[in-house]
């Protein structure tokens, strides 16, 4: 896992970064991507990046195709850390790489959500190859 995180102010979180993944390992099934979901969540969790919420609390979806790149697949993550924390993770596979933007922050807090819409629309994610 490479990644790079950030503490922007008091209760405000964010982090990026990829895995090396396997490119056929996430099915376009609500089950798999709850089982991939939950395991970024865990090596998040080790790795020392976001602390994630409990896993009672999340909920995980589908991504819609990434800007009209149907080659993407991808997730979102849901969940609420606290009675005011949520953390929200976007993640998609390109490639041999799970790449995620994940953020947690304050939802009372309008420039904390200016902030995080921002961080996770600015995600770009490597088109896969075609060699």
């Amino acid at each position: 896992m490479q990644f790079a995180s950030l503490r922007v102010a008091p209760g405000l979180e964010l982090a990026s970064g990829y895995i090396e993944y396997s490119p056929d390992a996430l099915p376009a099934t609500a089950e798999a991507m709850d089982k991939v979901g939950r395991g970024l969540l865990r090596q998040m969790r080790a790795a020392g990046t976001i602390a994630p919420p409990e896993d009672r609390d999340i909920q995980i979806r589908p991504h819609g195709p990434h800007r009209g790149d149907a080659d993407l697949r991808g997730f979102v993550i849901e969940g609420q850390r606290s009675w005011r924390v949520r953390v929200v993770c976007h993640a998609f596979v390109s490639g041999t790489r799970l790449y995620f933007a994940s953020a947690a922050f304050d939802e009372d807090r309008d420039d904390h959500l200016t902030l995080v819409r921002r961080f996770l629309e600015s995600l770009k994610v490597p088109r896969r190859s075609s060699l």
